[in-house]
């Protein structure tokens, strides 16, 4: 009920009551001074005062408040810069203003979210490729090993990783691969962490037990109770070809024996990186029968 009150065409049709009341008075008034006879001159003057003044109401109800809606909506449609309509009117021009102004908050969500999801995508693609970058782009040439090694994430960036370090003046060779848990950008960052770490620790300590138990050690501090690594290392020894490896919680190894024509599965062992403080109690490095 309040819409219909305060509707144009109401208020239109009261604006023209008034009118045709003010000159039925004019017209009574005229008669009721003993003037039988109007002048046609009179009459038109009349009528060109009531046409004039209820355009002058037409104007400022309908025509002017349009054109300002107007003028917004094409400044939204032609991509130019457009204002908030401010009025406190509950008819139709209220209406439409409450619409456009409801649309284009919409279309401005919309368009911040495009945009910070652009910015988004832009900086998960710098990140693929800065972890693509930190992984080796070919597998190392070992006389004595056949390596063969790759990964590709679900996502942009994962928490999947692999490397080889030589190091002991070229003697020796780890390799490792490794499995964060979750995806995207948190076990991403944990991924470079252990990559960091990894390299660090193996110029310093001359096995991949020593290795492991100390990248666990800073790696714990460093991220929360909720996320860990699994992780399997090996290490050849150059001079003497053999090859040992150590377990953090992941895959089984599977090592063929081309001699008798057997497979096994070997258990990998030990704790993820990063579930305890200390691991040095629960992993070891085993020395695996390794022939050519």
């Amino acid at each position: 009920m309040t819409f219909v009150k305060q509707s144009i065409i109401w208020r239109l049709l009261l604006h023209f009551l008034f009118f045709c009341a003010v000159i039925f008075a004019c017209v009574y008034y005229f008669f009721s001074n003993g003037r039988q006879a109007v002048s046609l001159t009179v009459f038109v003057a009349a009528l060109a005062v009531f046409l004039v003044l209820y355009l002058i109401s037409v104007f400022l109800l309908v025509i002017k408040p349009m054109r300002s809606i107007m003028s917004q909506m094409k400044a939204l449609l032609t991509g130019r810069g457009f204002k908030k309509i401010y009025t406190k009117r509950l008819d139709e021009i209220g209406v439409i203003a409450l619409f456009f102004n409801k649309v284009t908050e919409s279309l401005s969500k919309i368009s911040g979210t495009m945009k910070e999801e652009k910015r988004m995508a832009e900086e998960l693609s710098v990140a693929a490729q800065l972890q693509k970058d930190i992984l080796p782009d070919k597998s190392p040439h070992i006389s004595g090993l056949e390596i063969v090694a790759k990964t590709r994430s679900a996502v942009e960036v994962g928490g999947d990783n692999f490397d080889f370090v030589t190091y002991d003046s070229g003697n020796k060779t780890l390799m490792y691969i490794g499995d964060v848990t979750g995806h995207g950008v948190p076990s991403a960052l944990v991924m470079t962490i252990v990559h960091t770490l990894v390299s660090i620790f193996a110029e310093l300590k001359n096995n991949i037990y020593d290795i492991v138990v100390n990248v666990n050690r800073q790696l714990k501090s460093r991220i929360r109770s909720t996320m860990f690594m699994t992780m399997v290392m090996l290490r050849f020894n150059h001079p003497t070809q053999t090859l040992s490896y150590l377990g953090a919680g992941h895959e089984h190894i599977v090592h063929y024996h081309a001699a008798t024509g057997t497979l096994d599965a070997i258990r990998s062992g030990g704790i993820a990186l990063g579930m305890i403080p200390d691991m040095s109690k629960v992993v070891k490095e085993v020395t695996l029968d390794f022939q050519p």
